[in-house]
């Protein structure tokens, strides 16, 4: 059974501030996720929904089972130090 969604018009309609997704398609079933969020933003509960705690979840939004297999920071956008 395929399963068809489109993850711009859900990173469009997410009610999370600063949070985009872009995605390639691997194979069925696996996707490459880059997301760019804010800091604090709890990814891995993100993705899979935190046992049903962290909404919207990815998991919900694509209405099937997610996780992560890997998880990896490629940049941190941040001024430091801070101005004083």
């Amino acid at each position: 059974m395929s399963q068809s969604f489109c993850l711009d018009d859900i990173s469009a309609s997410l009610p999370l501030p600063d949070i985009s997704i872009r995605f390639e398609v691997l194979k069925p079933n696996f996707l490459r996720l880059w997301l760019s969020t804010q800091a604090g933003t709890y990814i891995k509960e993100f993705v899979h929904g935190d046992f049903g705690r962290t909404s919207p979840s990815l998991r919900t939004l694509l209405e099937c089972a997610a996780d992560i297999l890997s998880l990896d920071v490629e940049a941190i956008n941040m001024e430091w130090p801070p101005a004083v």
